[in-house]
């Protein structure tokens, strides 16, 4: 495979550290804001047909995109330490899309407050959607983006569907009309890391296949690791403070994967060759683990382990096993002296429970149970030591019972609404994002909601507050209920409205709001 990664000022290996900081620290304005509209209100977040930019100084709608077939999504800003790991994340810089019926990728800059310009990138003319976008430094204004393309029966499968013939090319946000894409013949669930050197510049791909593991460099160099056993590799977590390694799993194996030299290579000095013992794996095959900022958390054996730093593994506490169908480690989600676990069933759902497990004694303690007739598993939210549970009451993802647990007082979880229509969610910017706010809308049986029931909740304040005026709610009286899915695909105080209309169909509006603010919802124009 041949590939070349470098560009002018992207990815091109130079230390820009300097230059980077210089640019952060400028008095620059907020970005524009993106908002989506969607075909229905019960949509999920890949059916959308609508791109509105809003300016976060006038208010307004400052540049719009409607079409039938569109995918999406940007690049934002990232904040290295010296390693070479991401420690923080910030907004949205620029915006990638791809308008099906054309075929072609475009850029917009988020950056600047009025009339923003597409700009058309590389040759290619059939392409399907957005798979990944990758930053080629910490700014976020450079990124290379992965772009499926109709295979040859000129139909758009997905890559990753089982038989599908769509084909993956590389997109560099620099290029022109007449630039080739760089063709990448690899699914994207294949990729396992895109790591970064210790000035905080994209270093290439790293990514698991049948031979082993593969890494393709700035320069368009491919570094192999052939090794049959890690083969199908599974990535665990950069290795913390270190950003030039990596904890990966391989079959009943644990292993650390370096790329700071020229080469991949797997450590395998004291400590770290004491990860090559076999895990047991009574965890159904599944590995329940937590990325940290001390460690890598997992449990095996009826033990709650740590590996630091260092590399060195500890056997923190005894704890239950766990054996279910599924074990769902993918919450990630910590506190200060506790990991969440989320155990269920593949269906039905009803024995769903969200543990917490204790960093130190490994006790277990179950601090949410799914109600019996839950058709499907909880979405978990962390704020620090809070968890918000969001359980949803139907098939819909429309109507959903909302659930609060401060994990420091010991106690299970309270219900604090029920029945209500998730709007919108904002979560902190750092690596391991905090739900801030959730804002709501009490449903009601003929699937709408009344304007005057949208709620802004402040979830570290515990505080729930009502964001339309009386005006406003006599005004615009009911809205649809709308897929959760719809609110959780983007992380900015806007979102779209659809009222229906009698004719059939809906009215789409924009809103913009203060989270913390009473009567702040204000019409976008």
């Amino acid at each position: 495979m041949a590939l070349l990664l470098s560009a002018c000022g992207a990815g091109d290996g130079k230390d820009n550290s300097e230059a980077q900081a210089s640019a952060a620290n400028q008095q620059m304005p907020p970005p524009m804001q993106l908002v989506k509209g969607y075909f229905e209100p019960n949509e999920d977040r890949w059916r959308y047909d609508l791109i509105n930019l809003i300016s976060p100084q006038s208010g307004r709608i400052v540049w719009s995109l409607q079409a039938d077939n569109l995918s999406a999504d940007t690049s934002a800003t990232i904040g290295f330490d010296a390693t070479g790991l991401p420690v923080s994340h910030g907004a949205a810089q620029r915006l990638f899309y791809v308008d099906m019926d054309k075929g072609h990728v475009y850029t917009v800059t988020l950056r600047g407050d009025s009339n923003p310009q597409p700009r058309q990138l590389t040759t290619v003319s059939d392409a399907c959607s957005i798979e990944r976008v990758i930053n080629s430094d910490g700014t976020g204004d450079s990124a290379w983006v992965l772009v499926s393309l109709a295979g040859a029966n000129k139909q758009c499968d997905g890559p990753e569907w089982w038989g599908s013939d769509d084909q993956v090319v590389l997109v560099g946000s620099w290029q022109t009309p007449t630039d080739a894409a760089i063709s990448f013949n690899v699914r994207p669930s294949s990729i396992l890391v895109t790591p970064y050197t210790t000035a905080g510049q994209f270093k290439g791909l790293l990514w698991s296949n049948v031979e082993g593991l593969s890494l393709v460099d700035t320069r368009g160099v491919r570094h192999d690791l052939l090794d049959a056993s890690l083969a199908q590799a599974r990535f665990l977590s950069l290795v913390p403070g270190n950003g030039q390694q990596a904890y990966i799993q391989a079959g009943q194996k644990i292993h650390v994967l370096d790329w700071s030299g020229d080469k991949l290579t797997l450590v395998d000095s004291a400590p770290a060759a004491v990860l090559q013992t076999p895990l047991s794996m009574t965890t159904t095959g599944r590995l329940p683990f937590w990325a940290t900022e001390d460690g890598l958390y997992f449990i095996d054996d009826a033990r709650l382990w740590r590996l630091d730093g260092q590399h060195r593994l500890t056997a923190v506490a005894t704890t239950p096993d766990v054996n279910v169908y599924y074990v769902d480690g993918g919450i990630r989600s910590y506190t200060a002296n506790e990991l969440l676990l989320l155990e269920h069933n593949n269906e039905p759902f009803a024995g769903a429970r969200l543990q917490a497990i204790s960093r130190t004694s490994g006790s277990l303690r179950t601090v949410y149970q799914a109600p019996d007739a839950a058709e499907r598993a909880p979405i978990v939210k962390v704020n620090g030591r809070v968890a918000i549970i969001l359980q949803a009451e139907d098939q819909t993802n429309t109507r959903w019972t909302i659930a609060r647990v401060d994990l420091s007082s010991g106690n299970a979880a309270r219900v604090m609404a029920s029945g209500v229509s998730i709007l919108n969610m904002l979560s902190t910017q750092d690596t391991h994002a905090a739900l801030t706010h959730l804002t709501w809308c009490q449903a009601d049986a003929a699937g709408t909601c009344p304007v005057s029931s949208v709620m802004g909740y402040n979830v570290a304040q515990d505080v729930a507050r009502p964001l339309a005026t009386n005006d406003l709610a006599r005004t615009e009286a009911n809205w649809s209920i709308v897929n959760i899915q719809q609110a959780d695909a983007t992380n900015n105080p806007a979102f779209t409205s659809y009222t229906p209309v009698p004719a059939g169909g809906h009215l789409r509006k924009v809103w913009r709001f203060e989270p913390d603010t009473v009567g702040s919802l204000k019409l976008v124009q």
